[in-house]
């Protein structure tokens, strides 16, 4: 009987150490989690927190003390780590747009006719109704397909040009594009008119947004801003005319090449013939001061063509200078063929100052400084007397 008792006992005392023993292993596995949440927690509330601080300015101490660490090396792990939380972290601005049944249908059609025509040309009659809501306002616009290729057809995130319709505007703007954010090669379009405001260079506002569209969630969408006088008004300039060399001739002669299959026009001939118009040219004619203006502006850049006048006494050298080198340095030399570049007239200087658009940029940098030639697309800067400009440097 004591034989039995003693090894009932041995049993009982086995058990209780087997349940200690999963008992203390589960209380050390919920210790590590709770520590790991708790270290986790704080990690992620510190880098939020010092973001704040950051936004706010509010940095002093701290900011010199991370300032030291990055002297030793650790700076850029502790950037990384930062902007990569900050970038999960946003939200873009997002607008709805609403399109009528028959409308959107037009906008359709227009896009089939574009991609079996290989070649896009749109008019004013193009643009249809259309209403943009965002956060709690609901502006009117009226939108059409934008683009001069293919290209911005993509799929079902196409390219569009709004605007806003009555006395509102949406993101300070009257006048903006919305596109896949492919077609300006993603975010170095934006770092590049980043460097362009850095250096007083006139550039339009560029952002990036989701875009839903009749209930549809379209994806980001890249929105540029097009021209007008709040893009002047923005960078603290006087009001003047915008203008430029019009491409539409040579789209028009692009679009028959494509039909035809024939010669190319050499990209000089495209050049000098070309049109030199304005943004918001009836107002120009309706207003006589702006008039004045205006026809000041087509004269210089004409007088530029034909050569009667050099460079320096048309530009304002110093911006022209820099909107160039920022070209080269960022791959962007898209934004200098004749057909791009916008020229700003500033009433204060009696020059035209150059505005970043349409860069395209990143693209690897072939040659730095080297003056294009024409070819069958029109590639050169501003001319076919282009090389005065760096004598006039």
């Amino acid at each position: 009987m004591k034989i039995k008792e003693n090894i009932s006992n041995i049993f009982h005392l086995y058990n209780i150490h087997k349940i200690f023993n999963k008992t203390y292993r589960f209380k050390w596995l919920f210790i590590t989690l709770i520590a790991l949440i708790i270290m986790v927690t704080i990690s992620l509330f510190s880098m939020y927190y010092g973001m704040i601080l950051l936004k706010t300015g509010q940095l002093t101490e701290t900011k010199l003390f991370f300032q030291q660490i990055a002297k030793k090396g650790f700076g850029s792990k502790i950037a990384l780590a930062s902007n990569y939380m900050k970038g999960l972290m946003s939200r873009p601005d997002h607008i709805y747009i609403d399109i009528k049944h028959n409308d959107y249908q037009k906008l359709a059609y227009r896009r089939l006719r574009g991609l079996e025509e290989n070649i896009l040309n749109f008019t004013d009659d193009d643009y249809v109704p259309a209403s943009i809501r965002f956060k709690n306002e609901t502006v009117r616009v009226k939108l059409r397909l934008k683009g001069d290729y293919t290209d911005h057809l993509i799929a079902d995130q196409w390219s569009l040009r709004i605007k806003v319709r009555g006395d509102n505007i949406l993101f300070g703007m009257k006048n903006f594009s919305i596109q896949h954010p492919k077609i300006r090669n993603y975010i170095y379009e934006w770092i590049y008119h980043k460097a362009l405001k850095r250096e007083g260079v006139l550039a339009i506002r560029y952002r990036f947004i989701d875009v839903t569209i009749n209930g549809k969630y379209k994806g980001v969408y890249a929105l540029e801003e097009h021209f007008e006088k709040r893009l002047v008004e923005h960078a603290k300039r006087r009001e003047g005319p915008i203008i430029r060399f019009n491409e539409d001739t040579m789209m028009r002669h692009r679009a028959r090449i494509y039909a035809m299959r024939g010669s190319v026009l050499s990209g000089e001939m495209q050049f000098t013939t070309s049109e030199i118009d304005s943004f918001q040219t009836a107002k120009h004619l309706s207003d006589p001061t702006l008039l004045k203006l205006h026809n000041k502006a087509i004269g210089l850049l004409e007088a530029f063509r034909r050569g009667d006048l050099k460079t320096s006494e048309v530009f304002d050298i110093k911006m022209l200078a820099r909107l160039w080198a920022l070209a080269d340095l960022f791959g962007a030399k898209h934004s200098t063929l004749w057909q791009n570049i916008m020229f700003y007239y500033n009433p204060i200087t009696s020059k035209l100052e150059p505005i970043g658009y349409d860069a395209i940029a990143g693209n690897p940098i072939a040659s730095i400084g080297a003056i294009q030639d024409f070819d069958g697309h029109g590639g050169i800067y501003i001319g076919y007397n282009s090389p005065k400009i760096y004598n006039d440097f």
